[in-house]
């Protein structure tokens, strides 16, 4: 009786398997959404299960999606920041699939529920990194494969009378395993590619991003660097240069891209001046020979070869890598070593440059310069024009001012986050520097810079962009404007000239607490990552729980089938961070390294899946034709050399038609062969149904088969 029971559940309308199917795929969801999300979608489902059939066919139903529908777009207005949001256009697809899901009826209409709640799945998977969303989504596919098999039906068959939900079950789990090996080469063969992939094409020069409206070609830094300007900036994922290495690539966080350089603080904002509107006058003081270059940097090291194409902005400046060595066509070197063009930029232009890492310039400050980078403008941060003379009455030595100041940065608790606004006004870097000790790149180079001239040092802000998305595999870098930042260059005769200060690589990222047990050493900044990585993230968190008195200890109160289970889902959960979550390009490289492999890039990692792939194919389908002819009955294989043969004279075999009633249809059509004939159905149905198996048998069968389709 309950195999009956069971029977009989399984064979419910498809309906409530594809509903069912679409609640796990939103589940997650529900812990992030509004609660309002889960109640229209709740409501939905239930008006197909609750309401009669009479009253879901009437106007009632229509009704009723249009009055949730309309409850879900005022959810959506008073819930959500902006329409096109990720939460507002998820809670709007859920509620969309849960009204199509209750009124769906047509094979057609299941199906696109079903990929419909995959996508939910896949959304969700985005949210968290967990060994749980990995378990979510697989059985979210696996339940997929097996409502697909119990939608296959004929089309004129009503759905509700297809296969049971048991062995869809079964078939979905016999795909997913012959996926599997295929899913687990891909996985570990295919270029990791980190960011979209247009990034892809983008580096390879394909013409993705180079269609830049009129109206867009203002994108970039401009004349003037107004408070907030990099935090605009950083909010775009727009693509600013893509650069191809000849040498190998340097660490990220030495890709200093040097664009703008601004001496000048007036009314609030960084400025650049007139002469920028004007090429003679940057023509008159750039680097135009390899002698002048050389007289002005004293110390170069490192050279680094690449090519940059830099898309369309509308102003003057190319970027190179601090310190370009030497200009483009068509282009030239300013005084303050920033890579300019003769024209505008207003199409993506492209040039071979070379760059030194290391260097040390100006072996001495002309005096206007000095002037010009020592002003401390006037009304603006009187706290900080105050410390920085405290400082130079403290420190005698130039070196000394700066480390002083470097290492209040690195133990004063400032964190480094682009997203905090200061306020407005003359006082906005005083405030930064100390009281909210929390901003951006521009406050953190900007009151620097003045802190520096406030205590005798010339210094200058310096902006562009720091780092960029590498290519795995290849040797190519996009940076887009999300990269903007900013840094100062101070001038020290102990160090032979500018030196580059990035403040944000003494303080802390957002969310991570700058505390130490003493001032960091200066000299020596280690760049802060710009996030953590979610193991990173879990190790902490459980590192700062360990640390809390009230934090029960791990066994305690509890019982040890339950310690066993948690230390082994922990054991997994690190396992699955590990070579699924981080299986970054690095890790992949590494371990195509530790195979034997070194020569890797992303061609040899593309033949390679592709070559795998095609094995595991190849594989399967010689498995399946051995497995076939080994199964295949002897019998059968002989009688269908019989039947074939009994073909080639007109007399075709029918799917229907019995071994005894062929051979007499086949005797009144052609009596001349009627010995044959009975002979041959004869031993055939004494070795088929009869019972009889012995060899010699089975051997005069198949000699009598053959002779007969010889004749034939």
């Amino acid at each position: 009786m309950t195999s009956r029971r069971i029977q009989d559940a399984l064979q419910v309308s498809p309906a409530y398997w594809v509903l069912g199917l679409l609640s796990l795929a939103a589940a997650p969801h529900a812990l992030r959404l509004p609660w309002w999300v889960g109640l229209l979608a709740l409501l939905a489902l239930g008006w197909r299960a609750a309401a009669p059939a009479r009253l879901r066919r009437a106007r009632a139903t229509a009704l009723f999606n249009a009055v949730l529908l309309l409850c879900a777009l005022g959810g959506i207005y008073l819930s959500v920041p902006t329409w096109v949001s990720g939460d507002g256009i998820t809670s709007f697809l859920i509620v969309v699939l849960s009204l199509k899901g209750a009124e769906a009826k047509a094979r057609r209409e299941y199906l696109l529920v079903c990929f419909g709640a995959v996508i939910l799945a896949g959304v969700g998977a985005l949210y968290s990194d967990s060994l749980l969303s990995f378990l979510h989504l697989f059985s979210v596919v696996l339940l997929l494969l097996a409502v697909m098999a119990r939608l296959e039906v004929p089309a004129q068959t009503p759905v509700s009378l297809g296969p049971s939900l048991g062995p869809c079950l079964g078939t979905a789990g016999k795909t997913l395993a012959f996926a599997f090996p295929c899913a687990v080469l891909l996985f570990l063969t295919f270029p990791r590619i980190p960011g979209p992939l247009w990034d892809l094409g983008v580096a390879f020069g394909l013409p993705i991003n180079v269609f830049v409206e009129k109206q867009d070609r203002g994108m970039g830094f401009d004349l003037k660097l107004a408070p907030g300007e990099i935090m605009r900036l950083s909010t775009s994922n727009q693509t600013v240069l893509v650069a191809e290495f000849k040498d190998p690539i340097p660490y990220k966080s030495e890709l200093y891209w040097r664009g703008p350089v601004f001496w000048d603080f007036l009314d609030g904002a960084w400025q650049l001046g007139d002469g920028w509107e004007r090429r003679g006058p940057l023509l008159r003081r750039a680097v135009k020979t390899r002698d002048k270059f050389d007289r002005l940097v004293g110390h170069k090291a490192r050279p680094i070869r690449y090519e940059v194409r830099v898309q369309p902005h509308g102003r003057r400046w190319l970027y190179g890598l601090d310190l370009p060595s030497r200009s483009a066509p068509e282009a030239f070197i300013s005084g303050d070593f920033q890579l300019l063009s003769i024209r505008k930029v207003n199409a993506e232009t492209g040039y071979d440059m070379v760059s030194y890492l290391d260097y040390a310039t100006y072996p001495e400050l002309p005096p206007a310069d000095r002037d010009r980078a020592s002003v401390f403008p006037a009304g603006t941060s009187p706290r900080l024009k105050a410390y920085g003379q405290a400082l130079r009455r403290d420190h005698g030595r130039d070196e000394d001012i700066l480390q002083a100041v470097l290492a209040r940065l690195a133990g004063g608790d400032y964190r480094y986050d682009e997203r905090h606004v200061l306020p407005q006004g003359a006082a906005r870097y005083d405030t930064f520097f100390f009281d909210a000790k929390q901003g951006g790149a521009e406050a953190l180079a900007s009151s620097f810079v003045l802190l520096m001239r406030a205590a005798g040092l010339p210094a200058r802000l310096v902006t562009g962009y720091r780092g960029g998305t590498i290519i795995a595999l290849t040797d190519f870098i996009v940076v887009k404007q999300s990269n903007a930042h900013a840094w100062a260059e101070v001038w020290l005769a102990e160090r032979g000239g500018w030196v580059r200060v990035d403040p944000k690589d003494f303080v802390s990222p957002p969310g991570r607490s700058a505390a130490r047990s003493g001032p960091a050493p200066a000299a020596r900044p280690q760049p802060q990552p710009d996030d953590a990585g979610p193991a990173q993230r879990r190790e902490e968190a459980a590192s700062q729980d360990a640390l809390r008195p009230d934090t029960p200890r791990r066994g305690a109160a509890q019982t040890p089938l339950g310690t066993s289970l948690r230390d082994l889902f922990g054991k997994a959960e690190t396992w699955a961070e590990t070579w699924i979550v981080a299986y970054d390009p690095e890790r992949q490289i590494a371990f195509f390294r530790a195979l034997g492999i070194g020569a890797t890039n992303w061609l040899t990692m593309l033949l390679v899946a592709g070559a795998a792939v095609c094995l595991i194919v190849v594989a399967w389908g010689l498995t399946r034709q051995v497995r076939s002819r080994v199964r295949k009955d002897p019998v059968l294989l002989a009688y269908g050399r019989f039947t074939r043969a009994l073909g080639t004279l007109g007399l075709p075999r029918a799917a229907n038609e019995c071994p005894r009633a062929y051979g007499r249809r086949v005797i009144e059509s052609k009596p001349e062969i009627a010995a044959w004939v009975e002979d041959i159905i004869g031993r055939y149905i004494e070795l088929r149904y009869g019972g009889r198996s012995d060899t010699q048998a089975l051997r005069d069968f198949d000699r009598q088969v053959r002779r007969f389709s010889a004749m034939v």
